[in-house]
């Protein structure tokens, strides 16, 4: 193989244009990755959002509907001891008429000493849990809420996901004078909840599947570009092979011719002179004369175009 063959040479051109775009598939795999990665966080991210919203609204409904009409209807001298007899049934059609609604199910208040005073199931009433978390952080003036399961009570429903609010109460600044607990059913909220979820998933399918078949038709259209690339980098390599055969040819003819025109010259140098000699003179003239016809006839194929090999 010569050296332009080497420089040409159709595994040196064709291989690297028929290598695979290996980095091309790599950015489409790696952006499809990605994209699923950024879309699950923000899945997540998103119900934790939702679910934080729906307690708030829970907890926000149940304080702006249950607190003021509790201060009215108690006075913080009941908080003092359990409720019993005429007061305890006069607070307790009051709660019934004018607090309780909707998906609260049960009531209770606390006294400071950590005691049950009033519970809308009246079996509650003397209860006493002083180091309960949810209550000492009530007394502390913050709203608390712990999500249960177990029933305390009959008007509990059992197996569904109860929300025990904790709301501190005031009647002076400053002064904690109880805590009052809201059981609100939470089930209602979580089937919304579960809802939401349902819609952000399937959202979030479809921007998945527009980004999925989105990188494919770039992968797709990529890989088109570079197949046609790479065919037109084989039809070019193929034309200078080819042309480079040609000329290979075009070399070994034109040394040829230098080399009978050499011999030629050597020929007629060593044949013997013939002076005097007509006989002698006209040999060596046709002689001469065939060898010059057949060098011209060989010279004008180096002019003549040839098919390439």
């Amino acid at each position: 193989m010569t050296t332009r063959e080497a420089v040409y040479s159709e595994r040196g051109i064709a291989g690297s244009a028929a290598e695979p775009p290996s980095g091309f598939v790599r950015w489409v795999a790696v952006t499809v990755l990605v994209s699923i990665l950024v879309g699950l966080v923000m899945i997540y991210l998103v119900q934790l959002y939702v679910g934080s919203y729906m307690r708030d609204v829970v907890l926000h409904s149940a304080v702006e509907h249950s607190l003021p009409a509790v201060l009215k209807l108690v006075t913080p001298e009941d908080l003092a001891q359990p409720m019993t007899g005429e007061r305890y049934q006069q607070v307790d059609n009051d709660i019934k008429n004018f607090v309780l609604a909707g998906d609260m199910v049960r009531l209770k208040l606390w006294g400071p000493s950590g005691t049950v005073v009033y519970s809308n199931y009246s079996r509650q009433v003397g209860e006493s849990r002083p180091e309960h978390e949810p209550f000492l952080k009530a007394m502390q003036g913050t709203v608390s809420w712990e999500m249960v399961r177990e029933p305390e009570s009959p008007l509990d429903m059992t197996g569904q996901e109860m929300l025990e609010v904790y709301v501190p109460l005031f009647w002076e600044p400053g002064v904690g004078g109880g805590v009052l607990e809201t059981v609100i059913e939470y089930n209602p909220y979580a089937v919304q909840m579960q809802r939401i979820r349902y819609v952000i998933l399937a959202a979030s399918a479809v921007v998945l599947l527009t980004m999925a078949v989105c990188a494919f038709a770039v992968f797709r259209a990529g890989s088109t570009s570079i197949r046609k690339e790479r065919d037109v980098a084989q039809q070019r390599h193929r034309e200078v092979v080819a042309l480079n055969r040609f000329l290979q040819a075009d070399i070994e003819r034109t040394r040829e011719l230098q080399d009978r025109l050499q011999s030629l010259r050597q020929e007629f140098l060593a044949s013997p002179p013939a002076h005097g000699n007509p006989e002698a003179l006209a040999a060596q003239y046709v002689k001469l004369s065939e060898r010059i016809g057949e060098l011209a006839a060989f010279s004008e194929t180096l002019f003549r175009p040839q098919p390439p090999q």
